[in-house]
């Protein structure tokens, strides 16, 4: 038994890297994705050297007279270092691929920020939440609206967009938080359906399921930003002002209610914590994200 855990210990880097590359495969041809697997299977073996070195660090190794920390090494340098070469990435995607994967990158970039939103309700605060994707159609169809009926452009429609979408939020926590568990996880799958069945079959305003086309894309200074490439990178600025906003609101004084509501709801009332509205709070904030990346959506 011993035998077999040891051979698919070392055999799991090569079936990871192998996985990767298959997912690879269709965008790039068999000769990219044999070097993709290369390049992580290298990364792994030597990952592992390198944790076998913070690990003789850690025991009290010393070099040249001084002791070597595995925090310093690999939790303050290292961290930095690999955050800023995954932005140079993220920045460089436009220049290295082609369109179909910029695509595929802007629509995981709204996806990010619908499920940072998501996490506000769930993740911080606890609520079972099965009808958030409704948001995201309230802020898409939104936008869409005032674009193509009241002639607003981007930026004068996105404020509209996501207040909209954030009062929706509140209204249906207003209701639905009498509930707890199970019974609020029906209700909000209720409400995503009923916004489905709306949006599908109210043809004079939402053309069904054909859509809205024709939405004007974003322009800033003159320059539209209808180009997958410009359009890559607002989605991408909207992805970092989502993170840095809501992990600011989680080390706050609002999100360390949510998460004392998260782990125990009757012992934060008793603290002092009114819990119906910070719920509140995290409902019409998430929404707000949701909005946000419905906003963000190509036409």
């Amino acid at each position: 038994m011993k035998s077999y855990r040891k051979l698919y210990e070392t055999a799991r880097p090569f079936i990871i890297a192998l996985w990767l590359s298959l997912l690879f495969l269709p965008f790039k041809g068999i000769s990219a994705a044999l070097i993709l697997f290369i390049a992580i299977s290298v990364f792994f073996v030597s990952s592992k050297y390198l944790l076998k070195y913070k690990n003789t660090t850690a025991r009290g190794k010393t070099f040249a007279g001084y002791r070597l920390k595995a925090a310093e090494l690999f939790s303050g340098r290292f961290s930095v270092v690999a955050r800023y070469l995954l932005m140079c990435l993220l920045l460089l995607i436009p220049f290295l691929f082609r369109d179909y994967f910029i695509d595929v990158a802007i629509l995981a970039g709204i996806y990010i920020i619908l499920a940072l939103g998501l996490n506000v309700v769930v993740g911080f605060t606890g609520l079972l939440n099965l009808g958030f994707v409704a948001f995201y159609a309230i802020g898409a169809y939104s936008y869409a609206l005032l674009n193509i009926r009241f002639g607003l452009d981007f930026w004068s429609a996105l404020p509209f967009s996501v207040v909209l979408t954030s009062v929706a939020g509140f209204l249906l926590a207003v209701p639905a938080l009498r509930l707890r568990g199970d019974y609020l996880a029906i209700v909000t799958l209720g409400f995503g359906e009923i916004t489905r069945l709306i949006l599908n079959n109210w043809d004079s305003v939402t053309r069904g399921p054909n859509g809205i086309s024709g939405i004007a894309p974003p322009v800033i200074m003159s320059v539209s930003l209808g180009k997958l490439s410009f359009y890559y990178y607002l989605v991408l600025f909207f992805v970092i002002v989502t993170v840095f906003i809501t992990r600011r609101v989680y080390t706050s004084r609002i999100g360390r209610a949510w998460v004392a509501i998260r782990e125990d709801e009757i012992a934060s009332s008793v603290t002092g914590i009114n819990t119906t509205l910070y719920k509140l709070y995290a409902c019409a904030f998430g929404a707000f994200w949701a909005g946000l990346a419905g906003t963000s959506i190509r036409s």
